[in-house]
């Protein structure tokens, strides 16, 4: 909790440092997402989900950087070392900054951001009076991204994504992922 609240104390501080970002961004569209996810570690390759929202430009001088948030989720079960069947799930929240390389029409971009990923495995024990043994984590990370925005018609747009996040990964596979994503945006602005 105490790194949250830094987090979100730090986000105050840089809008009161840099106060032409609180007039920059605006809200400007919300969509859904559906990822295919590879893992690093014993975890088979999964279908994840998400939604996120779109806040145009982050500094006015720069027109072309773009704020965007998400939230994912993905899961799956898996059989671990020991041979006990293992589910898995995790969700992040994140930010990202997009830099958009054309500024109408079809838009190549590239992009980095920051979140927090909240991951849950638990297993059958088979030890006297224990059914299940369950471990939670949370862990501060990154991610890189890359893809392209398509306009579909007036007020909507399909971007295709390719994503590298690290959080911080160990043997549970819970950090280091790959990921393809399409969204389906619908554009306020």
């Amino acid at each position: 909790m105490k790194k949250l609240t830094l987090l979100l104390t730090l986000s105050l501080f840089c809008l009161v440092l840099f106060p032409c970002t609180g007039r920059a961004i605006g809200f400007e569209g919300f969509g859904a997402k559906a990822a295919f996810v590879i893992p690093d570690g014993p975890i088979d390759n999964a279908i994840g989900f998400g939604a996120l929202a779109t806040f145009g430009s982050i500094f006015s001088r720069i027109p072309a950087l773009h704020a965007e948030a998400g939230a994912d989720y993905w899961g799956k079960s898996y059989t671990n070392s020991a041979g006990n069947e293992v589910d898995f799930s995790s969700t992040a929240i994140n930010g990202t900054a997009k830099y958009y390389f054309t500024s109408g029409g079809i838009s190549p971009f590239a992009g980095a951001g920051t979140g927090v990923a909240f991951s849950k495995s638990s297993f059958a024990v088979e030890v006297p009076g224990f059914e299940e043994a369950s471990d939670t984590s949370t862990k501060f990370g990154f991610h890189l991204c890359g893809g392209i925005d398509i306009p579909i018609g007036a007020g909507f747009k399909f971007t295709a994504e390719g994503r590298y996040t690290s959080y911080g990964g160990d043997v549970k596979g819970d950090g280091n992922t790959v990921q393809i994503i399409g969204a389906f945006v619908v554009k306020l602005k």
